[in-house]
C-alpha cells in the first residue's frame, strides 16, 4: 500500500510538470509569434519617431517651448510673439515631439507642427476660420539651445507632482500615451521597465475614486484584499498574510513615498492626494527589502511644485455620506521653495442595521491632512519634507455568524442566539465595537547630484493606534465573545543609496543600506460571558490594567521590539543596444524581541505566561538574475530568476510558539508591447513559485497563529490590454490566472476534530482564486465620458483544508460612471456614479472559529452612488 501511494504522488507530481511544462512551451510559443511579428512589423515599417520624457509645468506657451528645447536637447525655432500670448498646458510623461506639442496647444484654438529643420508652424484651427493660417517665423522667431539641467529632469521629476501622465490613453488623442514610473528606483516609461505592474496614475484615481487597496484590488487582476476587522488581508498571486496579528509579517509590503509600513491595521488606511500606485507583482525583495516576496504597493503621494495650484471636490452619496477634499500649492520662491497642503473630510452612515443595539455599524468619519515643502537651493540638492494626519472614527465592520460546523465547539446558534441569516443588510450582534484609529507620520527626503553619482537619503517616522472598545466578536444576540483591545506602534526608517551610471551609460547601478525599528505593544481584554453561564464558577482573572475580571475570559499583553538591518544593490548592463542584463542582490538581518503576558482563568496554565521575554535572529541573502530584450521601440521581452526571505516570527496570541522563515525561489518571462500605431498596448507574463516554510494560518484551540506549511507551488500566467481604436472610444482588460497548492504539508485542522494533523498535499492554498479579471469600456461624446466597470473573482478558500464552509463564493461586481466637463472645461468637471451596480451580496471576510462553533464573516459593500464636483480654483 504505501509502495502504492509513493506511486500515486510520483505519478500526480510528474502530472503537474507535464502540465506546466505544456503551458509553458504554448506560452513560449505565443511570444516566440508576437517576436517574429513584431520583427516584421519593424521591417515593414520607418523607424519609429523618438520619445522624449518631459516634464513641463502649466505655462506662457514660449516659456514651455524653451522648456521643452531644454528637455529634449532640440533646437526649436518658433513664432516669439504669437507663442508669448498663449497658455500652454501642463506635460508630463514620455512622448514624441508631435504629440507632446499637441497637447501643449490643446485648447488654445491652434495646433502645431515640427518641420525636418525643426521649425515649428503654428496654424489656427477655429472653427469659424476658413482655412488654416500659416504664422510667419520671420523677423519675430527666438532660437533656442537647449542646455539641461540634469538635476531636475533626473531626480526632481520622481518627487514633483507633474511625473506621470495619465494613466492610460486619453481621449481625444490618436495613441495611448505612456506612464513614466519609478518601479527600478529610477524613471522610466512602465513599457520600458521588466516588471509585471498595474499602475494609476493621478488623473484615474481620481475618476475611479480610489482611495484605499481594496479599491486597488477592484482593478488589479493579481491582487486579493479582504478586510479582516481591524486588520486587512493583502496577496499579490497568491501570496499574502492570512493572520494579520501584531508581531505578524505581511507577504505584500506597502510603501508610502519610499516609506515601509509595517503592520496589518495601517492597510486600512485610505490615500488621499495621492500622485500614483503602483501595483508590482512578484517578489520584489531586492530593490525594496523586508515583506515583499508576494510584491510591492508603492503609493507616490504629490509634491509640490513650482507653479500655483488650488483644487477642490465635494461630494454627496448614499448612506448620506459627504466628502470634501481641497488640495492646494504654493510658491513662496521662485525656483527655490514651493510648499503643498491638503485636506479630507470624508463621512457616511453604517452599511449594515445591527437590529439588536439599533445601531448602524461600518460608518466612517475620517478626517486627513497632508503637508509637504520643496526646497531646491541649488541644482545639484533638493530637499523634500512631507508629513500626514489621518483619524478616522467609526462602528467596526461587524461579522456574523453564517454557517455551523458539527463538532468545531459551542454554537450558540443552538442555544437559540439570533444570526443576520445570512442577510448582507443586518446582523443581530449584542454590541458594537467602536474603533478609532490614528496615524501619523514624517519623512525627509534629501537627494545630492554629484555630477557622476546621486546620492538619496530618506528618513522617516510613523505611529500609529488602533484603539477599539468592547465589542461582539461572535455575530450572535448572545455574549459569546468581546474583545477590546488597544495597538500601538511606532516606526523607524533610514535608508541611504547612492546611484549612477558608468561605462558610457551602459551600466546602471544603484546600491543601498536600509535600517528600520519597529516597536508595538497590543493590550487586549477577551470575555466570554456566555461560556461562563455554561461552565462550574471560575475564578477571576486580572487584566493588564490591574482590574479584576470575574468572567470567563483571557488577557494579553505583547511587545514586540524589531530591528532591521539590509545592504542591497543592482546593476543593470545594457549588453547590446537591445539586451539589457540585470543583476540584484540583497542580504538582510531581522531580529525580534518580545515581551508578553496572557493570564486566563479558562486555558491550562501551560498555555499562560507573565512576563516573558524571548529574542531570535533570522538572516537571508537573496539575489535576482534577469534580462530583457527590446528588439524595437515598441516591444520587450523578459525573463528573471529570483529569491525571497521572510523572517520567522512570534505567535502573539500563546506562549512558548514560534515560526520558522519561508524561502521563495521565483521565474518569470513577460513582454510588453505598443502595437496597431501604438493604438494597443498588450502586455503579459507567465510565472512559477518554489516555496518553502510557507507562513499559513492555522488554530491552537481557539487561539488563530502562525504555522509553517513545508512546500507549495504557484504558476499562473497574467494579460493586460489598453485599446484604443479611436478618439472615442477605449478598453482595459485585466486577467490573472493562478494555480496554487500545497506540494507537501502537514496542518492541524482545529474545525474537524480526529484528524491531526492532515495532509493537505495538493490542496489549494488560501485566498488564491484560479481566475480573476477586470474589463472596462469608456465611451466620450462630446464633453461627456460614459464608463463601464466590471470585475470578476473565482472562488477561493480560507483555510488549507479545502472545507466548504471555508470557501468564498465567486462574485461580479459592476460601476458606471457618467463625466460631464462643462463647456468643454478642463478646470471643472461632474461625476455621477454607481458602484455593485447590481447591488450583489457576496462575503468578502470569512473566518472558520471554534469560538462560535462554525463560520463567521462580513459582506462587502452593497450598491452605492454618489455625485462628485471638481474645480481647480487655479
Amino acid at each position: 500500500m504505501q509502495r502504492c501511494l509513493t506511486w500515486c504522488e510520483t505519478q500526480t507530481r510528474a502530472q503537474k510538470i507535464l502540465r506546466f511544462s505544456r503551458f509553458c512551451r504554448a506560452f513560449a510559443l505565443s511570444l516566440f509569434s508576437l517576436f517574429l511579428a513584431c520583427q516584421v512589423n519593424a521591417e515593414e515599417k520607418a523607424e519609429p519617431e523618438r520619445r522624449y520624457a518631459v516634464n513641463i509645468p502649466k505655462q506662457n506657451l514660449a516659456d514651455a517651448l524653451n522648456n521643452l528645447s531644454e528637455q529634449t536637447q532640440q533646437l526649436l525655432l518658433f513664432p516669439y510673439q504669437i507663442a508669448s500670448t498663449l497658455e500652454s498646458k501642463a506635460v508630463s510623461g514620455e512622448y514624441t515631439l508631435h504629440n507632446v506639442m499637441a497637447k501643449m496647444l490643446e485648447g488654445t484654438g491652434y495646433t502645431g507642427g515640427l518641420t525636418k529643420k525643426g521649425v515649428l508652424m503654428i496654424l489656427l484651427s477655429k472653427s469659424d476660420a476658413q482655412s488654416p493660417t500659416t504664422i510667419k517665423s520671420e523677423p519675430n522667431m527666438q532660437s533656442k539651445q537647449s542646455s539641461l539641467r540634469g538635476f531636475f529632469a533626473s531626480v526632481l521629476g520622481a518627487f514633483t507632482a507633474s511625473t506621470t501622465i495619465v494613466a492610460s490613453a486619453e481621449i481625444g488623442t490618436n495613441t495611448i500615451e505612456e506612464v513614466i514610473v519609478t518601479a527600478e528606483r529610477k524613471e522610466a516609461s512602465v513599457q520600458k521597465t521588466p516588471i509585471a505592474m498595474s499602475v494609476f496614475t493621478s488623473d484615474q484615481i481620481e475618476r475611479d475614486q480610489l482611495l484605499d487597496t481594496r479599491d486597488l484590488a477592484r482593478l488589479s487582476p493579481s491582487l486579493t484584499f479582504n478586510q479582516a476587522l481591524a486588520g486587512s488581508q493583502i496577496y499579490i498571486r497568491g501570496v499574502g498574510q492570512g493572520n494579520p496579528i501584531t508581531g505578524s509579517n505581511p507577504g505584500v509590503a506597502l510603501h508610502i513615498d519610499g516609506v515601509y509600513l509595517g503592520h496589518p491595521y495601517t492597510n486600512n488606511a485610505s490615500f488621499y492626494d495621492a500622485e500614483r500606485f503602483e501595483v508590482l507583482r512578484g517578489p520584489q525583495g531586492t530593490l525594496y527589502g523586508r515583506n515583499s516576496t508576494g510584491g510591492s504597493i508603492n503609493i507616490i503621494t504629490k509634491s509640490p511644485v513650482m507653479e500655483p495650484e488650488l483644487r477642490t471636490t465635494f461630494g454627496v452619496g448614499s448612506h448620506d455620506r459627504t466628502w470634501l477634499k481641497a488640495a492646494g500649492n504654493m510658491v513662496l520662491t521662485e525656483d527655490l521653495l514651493a510648499i503643498r497642503g491638503s485636506v479630507v473630510i470624508d463621512s457616511r452612515d453604517g452599511y449594515v442595521d445591527n437590529l439588536t443595539t439599533g445601531k448602524e455599524p461600518d460608518d466612517r468619519d475620517l478626517k486627513a491632512f497632508n503637508v509637504a515643502a520643496l526646497y531646491t537651493p541649488s541644482d545639484t540638492l533638493a530637499v523634500l519634507l512631507k508629513g500626514d494626519y489621518q483619524k478616522d472614527e467609526r462602528l467596526e465592520k461587524p461579522i456574523s455568524h453564517l454557517k455551523s460546523v458539527a463538532g468545531s465547539g459551542i454554537d450558540p446558534t443552538l442555544f437559540g442566539a439570533q444570526t443576520s441569516n445570512n442577510d448582507a443588510s443586518k446582523v443581530y450582534n449584542d454590541s458594537d465595537r467602536f474603533l478609532e484609529d490614528t496615524f501619523w507620520g514624517a519623512n525627509a527626503t534629501l537627494t545630492w547630484d554629484l555630477g557622476t553619482a546621486t546620492v538619496k537619503s530618506i528618513t522617516a517616522y510613523r505611529e500609529s493606534d488602533n484603539l477599539g472598545s468592547p465589542g461582539d466578536n461572535d455575530g450572535t444576540s448572545f455574549p459569546v465573545v468581546s474583545i477590546e483591545s488597544d495597538t500601538v506602534a511606532d516606526e523607524l526608517t533610514q535608508e541611504l543609496t547612492v546611484s549612477g551610471t558608468a561605462r558610457d551609460d551602459r551600466l546602471e547601478w544603484i546600491t543601498g543600506v536600509n535600517y528600520y525599528k519597529d516597536d508595538v505593544t497590543i493590550v487586549s481584554l477577551s470575555v466570554l460571558p456566555f461560556l461562563t453561564n455554561l461552565l462550574p464558577p471560575v475564578p477571576s482573572v486580572t487584566a493588564i490594567d490591574g482590574s479584576s475580571v470575574a468572567v470567563a475570559a483571557l488577557a494579553a499583553s505583547y511587545n514586540e521590539e524589531l530591528t532591521s538591518k539590509s545592504l542591497f544593490a543592482q546593476f543593470n548592463y545594457s549588453a547590446t543596444d537591445s539586451l539589457r542584463l540585470t543583476l540584484g542582490a540583497r542580504y538582510t538581518q531581522d531580529k525580534k524581541t518580545k515581551f508578553q503576558t496572557v493570564r486566563s482563568n479558562i486555558t491550562p496554565p501551560a498555555s499562560q505566561c507573565e512576563s516573558l521575554t524571548d529574542s531570535k535572529d533570522w538572516s537571508a541573502a537573496t539575489w535576482k538574475l534577469g534580462a530583457d530584450l527590446t528588439p524595437n521601440e515598441n516591444t520587450m521581452f523578459y525573463g528573471s530568476i529570483s529569491t525571497g526571505f521572510k523572517a520567522g516570527g512570534f505567535n502573539s496570541g500563546a506562549c512558548d510558539d514560534d515560526y520558522d522563515e519561508e524561502k521563495i525561489t521565483a521565474y518569470e518571462v513577460g513582454f510588453k508591447t505598443r502595437l496597431l500605431d501604438e493604438r494597443l498596448m498588450l502586455n503579459g507574463s507567465v510565472f512559477f513559485y518554489d516555496y518553502r516554510d510557507l507562513q499559513v494560518r492555522a488554530f491552537q484551540g481557539a487561539v488563530l497563529q502562525i504555522a509553517n506549511a513545508g512546500e507549495s507551488e504557484i504558476s499562473g500566467f497574467e494579460l493586460d490590454l489598453l485599446y484604443q481604436p479611436n478618439n472615442s472610444w477605449r478598453f482595459d482588460a485585466g486577467i490573472a490566472y493562478l494555480d496554487a497548492e500545497f506540494a507537501k504539508a502537514l496542518l492541524d485542522d482545529a474545525m474537524i476534530p480526529g484528524i491531526k494533523p492532515e495532509d493537505v498535499s495538493g490542496n489549494r492554498m488560501e485566498r488564491a482564486p484560479e481566475l480573476k479579471y477586470s474589463l472596462g469600456a469608456q465611451y466620450t461624446h462630446g464633453n461627456v465620458d460614459y464608463r463601464y466597470e466590471l470585475s470578476f473573482s473565482d472562488d477561493m478558500y480560507v483555510d488549507s483544508f479545502e472545507n466548504d464552509f471555508a470557501k468564498i463564493d465567486s462574485h461580479t461586481e459592476q460601476n458606471i460612471r457618467v463625466i460631464w466637463r462643462p463647456n468643454g472645461s478642463n478646470k471643472l468637471s461632474i461625476q455621477a456614479f454607481v458602484e455593485n451596480l447590481t447591488d450583489e451580496e457576496y462575503v468578502d471576510y470569512l473566518i472558520p472559529t471554534s469560538f462560535v462553533g462554525g463560520v463567521a464573516g462580513a459582506y462587502a459593500p452593497p450598491r452605492t452612488w454618489g455625485v462628485l464636483v471638481n474645480w481647480d480654483l487655479l
